[in-house]
């Protein structure tokens, strides 16, 4: 039975609640951690429309990446030696790329959604900090997740040149994702909605948010909630250029 937009947003908080519920039994459940960051890295990027809820939302999700990094022994024993998270995550193995990838996914969206544009020069550090842990992930699993980390990289590489920004990167890495995870609806809605945004491509936007909606979003990899999303802002933007005509 396939789900409304509103019936698809109730099921993420239905699941969020579930699976915190089962924290309680068992704190240091890794998949459940992992899945909890990717839920609440969605409602900050798709369902809060304030700041101060979305900044919550990433907060909450770093906290569930963290949780799950410190299920490694190792890395546990960086942190309480006093390390920061980005330069424990160098002794974390191929199991800990989700927690990782999310990580860094996080932060990224709180930098670009929740900090004002004013004082983004003054913390690009937390940029940084992002690409480190990205980078450890990528060593290990570069495909991983049908892509999801050369797609974390295409967004990375749209950033400012002072931040380290490359156009010329950003379009290999999401060719890259597209490559590694070709049913991934993401992959695709990713490069049109931010590379071509940014490059001026509209034909290529078109084509890419074509191919979104001309998917089945139940059949395809990666969480229905995100597919759905996916599809739903590519026919925004689909009308948005057609009433502009």
């Amino acid at each position: 039975m396939e789900l409304s937009k509103a019936e698809s947003e109730e099921a993420v908080f239905q699941s969020i609640e579930s699976l915190e519920a089962l924290l309680l039994s068992d704190a240091e459940d890794f998949d459940v951690l992992v899945r909890l960051s990717n839920l609440y890295i969605f409602k900050g990027a798709t369902l809060e429309k304030k700041v101060r809820s979305k900044r919550a939302a990433f907060v909450q999700a770093l906290y569930y990446c963290e949780a799950a990094m410190m299920t490694s022994p190792a890395f546990r024993q960086k942190i309480e030696s006093g390390a920061e998270i980005w330069e424990a995550a160098s002794v974390l193995d191929e199991p800990f790329v989700p927690a990782m990838s999310f990580w860094a996914t996080a932060l990224f969206y709180q930098f670009d959604e929740c900090m004002n544009k004013l004082f983004k020069p003054f913390n690009l550090r937390w940029i940084q900090r992002a690409e480190e842990v990205l980078s450890n992930a990528y060593q290990l699993d570069p495909d991983w997740g049908g892509g999801q980390l050369h797609f974390t990289y295409g967004i990375y590489y749209l950033m400012p040149k002072i931040a380290g920004g490359d156009l010329d990167k950003s379009k290999d890495y999401f060719q890259k994702a597209i490559e590694a995870g070709p049913q991934w609806m993401l992959n695709r809605w990713g490069r049109a909605r931010y590379l071509y945004a940014v490059t001026g491509n509209k034909d290529g936007q078109l084509e890419d948010f074509a191919w979104v909606l001309a998917q089945d979003p139940y059949q395809l990899e990666g969480p229905v909630f995100w597919n759905l999303y996916c599809q739903e802002d590519a026919k925004h933007w689909i009308e948005k250029y057609k009433s502009a005509q």
